[in-house]
């Protein structure tokens, strides 16, 4: 069946060679991502970019230092918001022939008082100044065949195909925080971009949001015979080996292509992603003894492979679906489908595993006169894809074991989804509702969905036993194979700045920090396991503008509360019933007091409380376990219930056309009543100056 899939996709793909007019896509709407070339005139060589430097203040008592770095100190003054974002970032531009179009970007990183030898580059004060990111060349043609637009260069290449190939897990779904400044914030008056969100529930954003980051060459054809378009990625992301594996040695390589075609109101295409390699620089077999023969199979071998077909459908002049269906599958030496048919024996015979192919579905319908959207999707269990839009669930060892730690920043094992947000092994609905009543603007959001499987007992799952188990066996391993990640919504930069880039830190190692962005692993105690995890999520935003002493000012208030169970709910659960429940409320104000001034005030609150049959504590604080390192429940101990505040003051002053200065200042505090341990307290502050040219 699987292969006659996957034959049915090569002969859509030839049908679409000669193919189509804009690409479609899941996540927001299907929104075209593709865009136009239009053809330019010779004007010479033009420069634009900007130069930004941050001041950086923290005082906080801090449970547990993290990255050894930078930051390592409960006291910082610093230069940068400790993420090595650009201080200068030098965008050129030219058409040295009517029909070409080159570009090319530059941006620097000043590395000033880090201390310590990071990346073991810096002097003996700690100073280091070097090359950013992005070297990158683009050009642009135009001939009767079609326009042709080649990026190429070293650095990071953003792009995006469709939601299941090529997009981004933080993508126009997820919703941003506008109290923090983003480092790439567009030049624009302050109060505009507030305005933007309260009027559309969004801002502009850079390319690098909604996008897959890659690193190679990116081939890209429009207007093709046939009024078709077509792209080509060769070279690499961050799911094939990242873009330093010079320095580990993992040869791993990326492919993908996207052929799509209009029909009138309706689109289609067919789609390809491949991130293939070994995980290691050096080949080894696997010995397989089968009817007295001996099989080699290639053990290194690693493969994040994809094939879809997406479409438009036009309806009626009021209901349009957007539809993205295939197969993935993800191969390595711990998850396959066991040996291929018709392998030959002997070591010239070295053969690779059977591939384990899973189900992709997702659709969402919007309706033209009414304020509602509804997406559906069904990701199989063996799908992983990390330059796509899904969030890998289920397969935590994604590389070899020297890899264990970055292989852990890519697996959220039982994660709380945002609405809107989708996962591998879950099946879920998720629904938007957006009325306005004169000024006042409401944003509702719904979702539910359901673990096809649950892996308790799956020993290749439950990296936290190592932290707590000096060599546990499968009994123990098995404890750690059921759990919940959930992610902190308040105070969620200043927590990804405790531990860069890290999992199982933390005082009871189970934090997980990535790229702004912190998360939380919570294990569950049953020793009988008969059920699939339910998540239930509902969200409410309120804004509000109106005009206070003659200026304008806009409210909003957010809330949001998920809840996970065994069983599969329709609402969330607000009892002891739910293993996990989280609620987070926000509130912002921002107060154009002049036209060039915005004051940006903040004020969150959230609480995370566990069952009994989540991992507990003692009366000392302690996580318990058995003698063996195992989470264990004991009818004495105490879940986790946390508290956390968090509230800030900032200024937005735009003093000329292309500069503006901005101040921020935070609050926050952590304390969890059972586990006292993890607690913290304190407060930070920056101070941006960006001018743009």
């Amino acid at each position: 069946m699987k292969k006659r899939y996957i034959v049915l996709l090569c002969l859509c793909g030839s049908l679409f060679f000669a193919s189509a007019q804009k690409i479609s896509n899941f996540s927001n709407s299907f929104e075209d991502s593709t865009q136009q070339i239009e053809k330019r005139k010779y004007d010479g060589i033009r420069f634009s970019g900007y130069v930004r430097s941050v001041f950086f203040y923290r005082d906080v008592d801090v449970y547990e230092l993290g990255d050894q770095g930078r930051l390592t100190l409960p006291k910082n003054i610093s230069l940068g918001d400790a993420y090595d974002e650009p201080i200068i970032h030098l965008e050129m531009n030219a058409s040295p022939f009517p029909a070409t179009n080159i570009a090319t970007e530059l941006a620097f990183d000043n590395r000033l008082l880090r201390g310590g030898s990071f990346n073991e580059t810096v002097d003996e004060n700690g100073r280091m100044g070097s090359a950013w990111h992005m070297f990158n060349f683009k050009a642009e043609t135009f001939t009767s065949f079609g326009s042709f637009k080649l990026t190429a260069g070293g650095g990071v290449n953003w792009f995006r195909m469709t939601p299941l190939i090529m997009w981004s897990a933080n993508d126009f779904n997820s919703r941003i925080e506008l109290f923090d400044r983003m480092p790439w914030e567009y030049q624009s008056n302050d109060f505009e971009r507030y305005s933007a969100y309260y009027n559309q529930g969004d801002i502009p954003r850079e390319d690098k949001v909604g996008n897959s980051s890659t690193q190679g060459v990116i081939l890209e054809g429009f207007d093709l015979p046939g009024q078709g378009n077509a792209a080509l990625v060769v070279g690499k992301a961050s799911g094939s080996a990242g873009f330093q594996s010079w320095e580990d040695k993992r040869p791993q390589n990326l492919m993908a292509l996207r052929l799509n075609r209009a029909f009138g109101k309706h689109s289609f295409g067919v789609n390809y992603i491949n991130q293939f390699g070994h995980v290691e620089n050096e080949i080894s077999y696997t010995k397989i003894t089968k009817d007295s023969e001996i099989y080699y199979i290639d053990a290194t071998k690693i493969s994040q492979l994809a094939t879809t077909v997406d479409g438009l459908l036009q309806l009626n002049n009021n209901i349009r679906l957007n539809f993205e269906i295939g197969a993935g599958s993800y191969l390595s030496q711990l998850y396959n489908d066991g040996l291929k048919e018709n392998i030959e024996p002997g070591v010239e015979n070295v053969s690779t595993y059977k591939r384990n192919w899973d189900e992709l579905l997702m659709a969402e319908v919007t309706f033209a006169n009414l304020p509602i959207r509804v997406q559906g999707y069904r990701i199989g269990e063996q799908f992983v894809n990390f330059a796509s839009s899904v969030q890998n669930t289920s397969i935590e060892k994604t590389g070899s074991a020297a890899e264990q730690t970055m292989s852990n920043t890519s697996c959220y094992p039982g994660l709380i989804p945002q609405i809107g947000q989708t996962t591998n092994n879950r099946q879920g609905i998720n629904a938007f509702f957006n009325k306005s009543f004169g000024d006042f603007k409401t944003h509702a959001g719904y979702g539910i969905s359901q673990e096809l499987t649950n892996f308790a007992g799956d020993v290749r799952n439950g990296a936290r036993v190592s932290e707590f188990a000096s060599d546990p066996d499968s009994a123990t391993i098995a404890s750690y194979t059921n759990s919940i990640t959930f992610q902190h919504s308040l105070n969620k930069l200043a927590r990804s700045r405790f531990g860069f880039w890290e999992t199982n830190t933390g005082p009871y190692s189970r934090i997980h920090n990535k790229y702004r962005q912190s998360y939380e692993n919570i294990v569950i105690t049953d020793t009988v396991v008969d059920y699939k995890k339910s998540y239930a999520s509902i969200e409410l935003e309120l804004k509000y503008k109106t005009i206070l002493f003659n200026r304008p000012v806009i409210f909003t208030n957010y809330i949001q509360y998920n809840s996970v169970q065994e069983n599969l709910s329709l609402i969330p659960k607000f009892n002891d019933e739910a293993f996990v429940r989280l609620l987070y409320n926000e509130f912002t104000m921002f107060y154009n007091i002049q036209h060039n001034i915005t004051l940006v005030g903040l004020l969150g609150y959230e609480t995370v409380q566990g069952n009994n049959r989540t991992e507990l504590a003692n009366e000392n604080g302690d996580l318990i376990l058995d003698e063996n390192g195992a989470i264990v429940f004991d009818e004495n101990g105490n879940p986790i219930n946390q508290i956390d505040y968090g509230y800030g003051f900032g200024i937005d002053y735009t003093f000329a056309s292309r500069a503006s200065l901005h101040y921020r200042h935070r609050w926050y505090s952590h304390e969890d009543t059972h586990f006292i341990l993890d607690t913290f307290k304190g407060n930070e502050a920056t101070i941006e100056l960006k001018i743009f040219f």
